[in-house]
């Protein structure tokens, strides 16, 4: 995966899965060796036919917490 699409948060990393329009899974990943941009992903708890998210995940982390913390 593109590295921007991997979120690392409190030591861990992790991806967000589409799962229908506007609602996404924080998914947490082992990853592998990084080089040119991408990096390799060793180990994800959910099927990988699931639709990754790719630019934004960053801004979702953040909704996401800032959703939890009101």
């Amino acid at each position: 995966l593109p590295e921007n699409a991997i979120v690392r948060f409190e030591g861990k990393q992790y991806i967000f899965i589409k799962e229908a329009a506007n609602r996404f899974m924080m998914t947490a990943i082992e990853t592998g060796a990084t080089e040119n941009g991408y990096t390799e992903i060793v180990s994800v708890s959910k099927p990988s036919d699931q639709e990754v998210v790719i630019t934004g995940a960053y801004s979702l982390l953040m909704s996401l917490k800032n959703k939890s913390d009101e």
